[in-house]
C-alpha cells in the first residue's frame, strides 16, 4: 500500500504547509484568528487546534511523541496564535523525525488504540497513516477556504510544486 518514502514526503509536505499557513496568519489579530468564519470548527484558530492536536495524538500512537494534555478533540491545545506556530513547528519536526526512522516493514500490521469517539479500535498501520496526512490535507482546506473569503492570497498546495528536500 503505502511505503517510509511516501511518509517521508507526506511529512515533508504537511511540514511545508503548515509552515505556509504560519507564515500567512503571522499578522492576523487575536480576534481575525478566532472570529467565527462559519466553517466546521468555526474559526481558523479552533481548526488549526484541531489539527495540531489529531496530529500529536496520531504520533503519540505511532510512537513518535507525547499524547497532547488537551481535552476532547484540541480545540483548546494553543490559546493564540503565535502558541499554536511554536507547538505547531515542533509537531512537524517530531513528524518528520518519527518518518525518518522508519523502514517499510514498520508499516505493516495494525495498531490498537483507544478513541476519544469510538472506544476500542483497531486498524491497519498503513490506513492509520494514510489517515494522519488525510485529515490533517482535510482541514487546511478549511483554512484554505476561509483564508480565501478573507481576501487573502493562500498558498500553493500541491505536492508537485513542494520544495525540493534539502
Amino acid at each position: 500500500m503505502i511505503g517510509a518514502d511516501w511518509v517521508r514526503m507526506m511529512a515533508r509536505y504537511a511540514a511545508w504547509q503548515n509552515a505556509s499557513y504560519a507564515a500567512l496568519t503571522a499578522d492576523l489579530s487575536e480576534a481575525d484568528w478566532w472570529a467565527d468564519r462559519g466553517a466546521f470548527f468555526k474559526s481558523l484558530g479552533v481548526t488549526a487546534n484541531h489539527i495540531l492536536w489529531a496530529d500529536k495524538i496520531w504520533l503519540s500512537r505511532l510512537g513518535g511523541g507525547q499524547a497532547p494534555a488537551a481535552s476532547g478533540v484540541g480545540l483548546d491545545i494553543a490559546a493564540t496564535r503565535a502558541d499554536w506556530a511554536a507547538q505547531r513547528a515542533k509537531a512537524d519536526a517530531d513528524l518528520s523525525r518519527w518518518a525518518a526512522g522508519l523502514r517499510d516493514a514498520d508499516l505493516r500490521g495494525d495498531l490498537e488504540w483507544v478513541s476519544v469517539l469510538a472506544g476500542d479500535m483497531r486498524a491497519p498501520l498503513a490506513e492509520v497513516v494514510t489517515h494522519l496526512f488525510n485529515h490533517a490535507t482535510h482541514h487546511r482546506g478549511q483554512m484554505h477556504a476561509m483564508l480565501t473569503a478573507m481576501g487573502r492570497e493562500t498558498p500553493v498546495t500541491d505536492i508537485p510544486f513542494m520544495p525540493a528536500a534539502t
